[in-house]
This record gives structure tokens, C-alpha cells and sequence, in this order.
């Protein structure tokens, strides 16, 4: 099992490395239209960023921000972690199923996990919207973390325990774009790597939390709702603190009404 998880990571990974490029004017896959579109557009974004504020790599890596940022990550990656590791058990205890059965209804919230996580993104980038659609992400989460917990013994839960996966992998695509809403440069580099590295702290303290919890309570309903509550946590750090002016939106919105054309009622009189 542990070949077949790892020989496909570790080909992907040479084949991005021969494949993939450093800089956009490097990409042996796209025109040069399409090349030099690119590079404008991404100079364009760094200095709409800039102009309003930039960061040092260290300073940007205590910002209050970042650090709400890192707070809200530990949230969902700790109860999606501990989801994880426990989930197996729960269906296990839900009867007489065998070990593949089990496996086979593990798959369930992954999958709808996965759809979620593509749609979600879709949606956000749509709206051109960010923080509530992190927002509702870590509510439902809660939520279903809550009926997983509430319904704990019946097949209720895993329906639960779905809602609250495609939660998790729903709230990734708003959530790594904020970053690089007010970031640049190496700034944002580090700073992605220490949420990240933040958030992935959740692989020790998840499974410890979920096992204080149930043996606290003496049920892995309890489990659930500890995991409940660091969703929950999550959404309100989101929602309360969460606001980053989009400032390439601001600065397209200036841009085009700089370039519009003057109506001749508004044009100056000779």
C-alpha cells in the first residue's frame, strides 16, 4: 500500500521537476501572447499590492494577519486531521462490516471532499470573493462535525462526517488565496510556508485532542465535538477579523474608470 501511494508522488515529482518552469517567461507551454500577458499581469498585481503596503520577509511573518491566518488554518487542519485518523474506527462501530467495507464508506467523505474543493474554488473565484466563502466553509464544517457527533452509532454520521469533509477541502481554495492578496515576493513565499508549517502542527495535536476528548467523555461523540469546536473557532476568526482589501480589484476598478470615455454632457466646454 505505502508503494502505491508513494511511486505516483515520487513520478509526479520528477516530472514537475523536467516539466515545470521558474518564470512564466520560461513556459515552453504557452504562446507568447499568452506569455507576455501573463508577466504584465502579474507585474501589474505585485504593484497594485505594493502601493498600498509591502512587506519584509520577517515582518510579514508576524502580522496580525498572518498570524489570524495561521490560527484559522490550525483550526480546520486539525479537526480534518483528526477526522482522518479516526473515522475508520467510527464506521467500524457502526456493525458487523469487514475491513474492506470499511474502507470502501471511508472513501465516501474523501470523495465529496475532493468535488467540493474543486467547486467551491470555482464559486469563489467567481464572486471574486474570499473570506465568506472561507467563512461558510468552516461553518459547515461545524455543522457537520455537530450531526456526526449528535448522531454518533448510525449511518447518520458518516452523512455527517461528509458534510464536515467537504467543508475542510471546500475552505482550501479561499483560503490560499488570501495570502497573496496583500503579500508579495519572498514575503509571501515565507509566509505560506509558516502557515503551512502552523497548520500542519494539527498532525500531532489532532489525534491528541480527539483522544483526550473521547476519553473525557467516554464516547467518540465527544471527539467531535471538541473537533466542532475548533471549527467553530475558525469561522469566527474569519469572520471577525478576517478583512483584506482586494486591492487589484480596487486598482482595475481605477483603471477602468481612468480609461472610460468621457460622456459629452461631463466633457469640458471649450
Amino acid at each position: 500500500m505505502y508503494l502505491a501511494e508513494a511511486i505516483p508522488t515520487v513520478l509526479l515529482g520528477l516530472l514537475t521537476f523536467l516539466y515545470m518552469t521558474d518564470k512564466p517567461d520560461q513556459a515552453r507551454w504557452l504562446t507568447s501572447d499568452e506569455r507576455s500577458w501573463l508577466i504584465g499581469r502579474l507585474q501589474f498585481e505585485r504593484q497594485a499590492k505594493d502601493a498600498a503596503r509591502r512587506f519584509g520577509f520577517w515582518e510579514a511573518l508576524v502580522n496580525p494577519t498572518v498570524l489570524l491566518l495561521s490560527l484559522n488554518y490550525f483550526g480546520i487542519v486539525v479537526a480534518s486531521l483528526g477526522v482522518l485518523l479516526f473515522v475508520p474506527q467510527m464506521i467500524k462501530s457502526l456493525g458487523t462490516l469487514t475491513n474492506f467495507e470499511v474502507g470502501l464508506v471511508t472513501m465516501i467523505p474523501y470523495i465529496m471532499g475532493g468535488i467540493a474543493m474543486v467547486v467551491w474554488g470555482r464559486i469563489s473565484d467567481r464572486m471574486d470573493e474570499r473570506r465568506w466563502n472561507l467563512f461558510w466553509a468552516c461553518t459547515l464544517s461545524t455543522v457537520g462535525l455537530v450531526l456526526a457527533g449528535w448522531t454518533m452509532g448510525t449511518w447518520w454520521a458518516v452523512v455527517g462526517v461528509t458534510i464536515a469533509t467537504m467543508g475542510f477541502y471546500g475552505s482550501k481554495g479561499p483560503f490560499w488565496s488570501m495570502p497573496p492578496m496583500f503579500l508579495t515576493g519572498t514575503a509571501a513565499a515565507g509566509t505560506i510556508a509558516w502557515i503551512n508549517s502552523i497548520g500542519n502542527l494539527g498532525g500531532f495535536f489532532g489525534p491528541w485532542w480527539v483522544g483526550f476528548m473521547k476519553d473525557a467523555t467516554g464516547s467518540f461523540a465527544g471527539g467531535l465535538y471538541g473537533l466542532a469546536l475548533l471549527c467553530f473557532v475558525a469561522a469566527a476568526v474569519c469572520a471577525l477579523f478576517l478583512y483584506i482589501p482586494n486591492r487589484m480589484a480596487e486598482r482595475d476598478e481605477s483603471r477602468e474608470r481612468a480609461e472610460a470615455p468621457i460622456s459629452p454632457q461631463l466633457a469640458p466646454r471649450a
